[in-house]
């Protein structure tokens, strides 16, 4: 994955979303929705998803934003980026939003230290495996534990 780069700035955070003013011009991609993004703060990295993509044409002038679904936070434990979920420490209005990274992905879907399945692939990466933890399914016949893939941390 590319190196992060800046998609735009916070205008309006509410509870668990931010709208993102789109700056076109330097971003080399479009943006999708699905895609992971980022904001890093003093304390942590907020990390969401695009939820909504808006485009208005207001007296000529052309505007383009997105809403985020704010996931978690990523930040440093012991030395080393931990995921959780959740965010305590909302991005400010004019906050820089930046695409995420491969780093950023291997915080957030790393579960190593737990057994996983592999249920597919990410859409932010199809390289990697989309997993979910033993304990978040049931598994009944004719399913069995055997016929389930183990995603490696």
């Amino acid at each position: 994955m590319p190196a992060s780069q800046t998609l735009g700035h916070v205008l309006t955070v509410s509870g668990s979303q931010m709208t993102v003013g789109f700056e076109h011009e330097g971003a080399e991609r479009e943006i999708r929705i699905g895609d992971m993004v980022k904001v890093e703060t003093a304390e942590r990295t907020v990390v969401g998803t695009i939820a909504e993509v808006r485009f208005a044409d207001e007296g000529g002038e052309q505007t383009r934003m997105f809403v985020v679904d704010l996931m978690g936070e990523i930040y440093q434990r012991g030395g080393e980026p931990e995921f959780t979920r959740g965010v305590s420490f909302h991005p400010a209005p004019g906050d820089a939003v930046l695409t995420a990274d491969g780093d950023d992905l291997n915080v957030v879907y790393n579960e190593s230290a737990r057994a996983n399945l592999a249920v597919g692939t990410l859409h932010h990466d199809p390289s990697r495996p989309a997993c979910i933890t033993q304990r978040q399914v049931s598994i009944s016949p004719p399913l069995s534990r055997r016929s389930l893939r183990l995603c490696k941390g």
